[in-house]
């Protein structure tokens, strides 16, 4: 049997031609497919390569459809979870539904989701505490919430939010989106809510003698706080708090605590403190009993070291003026009645106190005057005394020693008597 392609011999009944493989015979129905074993060639020895070609009927693929069900069905639905997956966390993180989480939550009083929220630093003042505190005395929407809408604003990542209450029909807020450098699942940007117009920096000054806190944070222990001393005031510099209205409580141990509320910087001055009523009762205590011991140096000629810090004012306003060296002038004083009162109720500067001690004495003053002697006849001058009785008025200034809790004596600035 010859191939009537090329030529070839091949036995009686082939199907292939064993030279070309070409077909020249009949093909059996169930083998009915096409093998190619390579070009043609002329000898069969020197073929280095063969290849063919399998068709795939539909069957085939029914077949295989089939067996593999359950595993094909697995693997559409972990494609479906993962596909629906990615957009719901690019749906929940997107600017808007951030922004409106944001608003939702303010509309509830929900502080600590709103705070969730923020893109802050984190810091003793800036916390979800602190910004709770801050909602509550100032919050940024009005209540009764009816209706709202919202609409992108001036950028992408900024939205204005209006909205409507049972009072006022038009209300707003503006919320600006931050994306941060965090990534949610490693592939989504993560956007938070800008907090710059809500937080400020602050700058109290108060009397270098007090204590200050902040909202009952006590400033000169936090470490967030710069400080400084000037003259008789204290400088706290707070770089960052939520712009509210904070409680400042100023305090000492002798003068009550002064309360009140500030949302900028606040100078407090000395003069502003009252003094507690225990402690001007140990003035007046303090002041009645140096009074009695200045008095009575200077009624018995008692001098003071000239280095003594009351050295001057103890001469101009005690002993000159009631010891007398000679004969003329006050003697045989005796104090009668002191008493110490102040209609001051506050404090000065470098906490000073300025007590008022008034007294009374009886004394003997002594004149010389002119009487005539029949005897000797003539004028001569004879010492006399009148019995007086005196009431004056003295001012000490006290000065307060923190370290020893006590007031001392610093200056007599006044004292007269008639």
């Amino acid at each position: 049997m010859y191939c009537i392609y090329c030529g070839g011999k091949n036995e009686d009944g082939s199907v292939y031609c064993c030279e070309c493989g070409k077909v020249i015979g009949n093909v059996p129905e169930q083998n009915q497919q096409e093998v190619y074993f390579g070009p043609p060639q002329q000898n069969q020895q020197n073929t280095t390569s063969q290849g063919r070609t399998i068709t795939i009927t539909s069957s085939d693929i029914t077949g295989f459809l089939k067996k593999n069900f359950a595993w094909i069905l697995i693997i559409l639905l972990l494609i479906g979870l993962l596909i629906g997956g990615i957009c719901a966390v690019n749906y929940l993180t997107s600017p808007e539904r951030v922004a409106e989480k944001y608003f939702s939550a303010l509309k509830e009083e929900d502080w600590d989701e709103a705070y969730d929220c923020l893109y802050v630093a984190e810091s003793e003042f800036i916390n979800q505490e602190q910004f709770a505190l801050a909602m509550e005395k100032a919050p940024l929407l009005a209540d009764n919430i009816a209706s709202y809408e919202m609409n992108e604003y001036s950028g992408s990542c900024t939205y204005l939010i209006e909205y409507a209450t049972d009072l006022s029909p038009r209300n707003s807020l503006i919320v600006e989106l931050i994306e941060t450098e965090k990534k949610n699942l490693l592939f989504f940007p993560s956007y938070k809510v800008s907090a710059a117009n809500m937080i400020t920096s602050l700058n109290l000054t108060v009397p270098c003698f007090t204590e200050v806190y902040l909202d009952g944070i006590d400033l000169g222990d936090s470490g967030s706080v710069i400080s400084y001393e000037e003259g008789s005031v204290c400088n706290y510099q707070l770089s960052s708090v939520f712009a509210f209205p904070h409680e400042v409580i100023v305090r000492s141990d002798v003068t009550e605590d002064l309360v009140m509320e500030t949302t900028s910087d606040l100078y407090v001055d000395s003069y502003e403190l009252v003094m507690k009523p225990a402690a001007c009762e140990n003035i007046c205590v303090q002041a009645q009993s140096d009074f009695a011991q200045l008095f009575d140096a200077a009624v018995k000629g008692n001098d003071l070291s000239q280095d003594h810090i009351l050295y001057i004012n103890y001469h101009d306003y005690f002993y000159d003026v009631l010891y007398s060296p000679t004969a003329e002038g006050y003697h045989d004083i005796v104090l009668t009645g002191a008493s110490a009162a102040s209609d001051q109720n506050y404090v000065g500067e470098y906490l000073t106190y300025e007590c008022t001690i008034e007294y009374t004495f009886d004394c003997n003053y002594y004149y010389y005057d002119s009487e005539y002697q029949k005897t000797e006849r003539k004028w001569i001058n004879v010492l006399r005394f009148e019995e007086q009785s005196s009431e004056g008025t003295a001012c000490f200034l006290y000065t307060y020693d923190i370290g020893t809790g006590s007031w001392n004596l610093s200056d007599i600035t006044y004292n007269s008597f008639w």
